[in-house]
């Protein structure tokens, strides 16, 4: 089997703003409620307004009085209403402070939080196993009145802060009738698995060598690509190549064009910020595919010979 080397090229793009805020009644006027949307444009299987409706948010949260009011409660969504567990209730003359994350994954995203500062940090594994989006928002300072008759939900528009990669195989110059089957595609190379967020920036650690399986097969024809697969990663600046390879196989019908053929991609020194999805695009050409070159064929036809001129005698 052939390795050939493969070109990939990078677009990034921060998430622009789009969804709006859903209108949330609440069973008691006094009682603490809450609202949520994903303030980022989303894809599929991400976290989205959508998905926090079926799995819901946690919350911490708690005036100078009680700063532990909310630790880590988790609000759920049914029948129109975000609701938890333990209703609590607004007292008067007091300043509330929330923030809110998503998905809850024990043991595997893990929040702390402060009234004091109310930040809401995290510690995180971010590894092949462990494939988690994450979006964090805080909410404005809420102070109570001294008379209470109704007050409004807490509203957390939440931003994803891990960084996001997408993995995708396009045609370039392959015959237009003919099937490109790709098998085996991994991304792999010494990346942080872990990392800390302080409220605003990432510090990541534990470094390893971690390879991450996209889709086990695809088949790409005329006009598609082939959306391999998509990753979550601890921002990090890295220094190195991270490697992208899978395995080619190019068919017309039922004929096999070429041998299957492996090729490989570098990514060299990524930068990945928080909030922002990579997508890395590898385009196939049929130069690359080991045997796959057509047999053609040209003709052209030489002039006569040629020879002396003859003189002819008339009689």
């Amino acid at each position: 089997m052939k390795k050939q080397i493969l070109t990939v090229a990078v677009a990034a793009l921060a998430l622009a703003a789009c969804s709006k805020n859903e209108t949330v009644e609440v069973a008691s006027n006094r009682a603490i409620g809450f609202d949520n949307f994903v303030g980022k444009i989303t894809r599929a299987g991400e976290t989205t307004t959508s998905s926090i409706q079926t799995n819901g948010f946690a919350v911490y949260g708690g005036s100078e009085d009680t700063k532990t009011l909310f630790s880590d409660v988790l609000v759920t969504y049914s029948g129109g209403n975000w609701t938890y567990e333990d209703t609590k209730y607004w007292m008067p003359n007091k300043t509330y402070r929330f923030a809110a994350y998503a998905p809850q994954v024990k043991n595997v995203i893990t929040p702390t939080w402060s009234y004091d500062d109310n930040k809401l940090t995290f510690a995180i594994t971010s590894d092949a196993t462990n494939q988690n989006d994450l979006v964090y928002a805080v909410a404005n300072p809420v102070p109570t009145p001294a008379t209470i008759t109704t007050m409004n939900p807490v509203e957390f528009s939440m931003n994803h802060i891990l960084s996001k990669l997408n993995f995708v195989i396009a045609r370039g110059d392959i015959e237009t009738d003919a099937t490109l089957t790709i098998t085996g595609f991994k991304v792999e190379g010494d990346i942080n698995t872990q990392g800390a967020f302080d409220g605003t920036d990432w510090a990541a650690s534990n470094i390893a060598t971690t390879s991450f399986t996209g889709k086990a097969e695809e088949d790409i024809n005329d006009g598609a690509t082939g959306e391999m697969g998509s990753f979550y990663v601890v921002p990090q600046n890295l220094t190195g190549d991270i490697t992208v390879s899978f395995t080619v196989t190019m068919t017309v019908g039922e004929q096999q064009i070429g041998n299957p053929t492996q090729l490989e991609a570098t990514i060299s020194n990524p930068n990945w910020q928080k909030d922002y999805v990579y997508t890395y695009t590898a385009t196939i050409n049929q130069e690359n595919i080991e045997g796959g070159v057509p047999i053609v064929f040209t003709g052209s036809v030489n002039g006569w010979t040629e020879t002396e001129n003859g003189n002819l005698t008339l009689e």
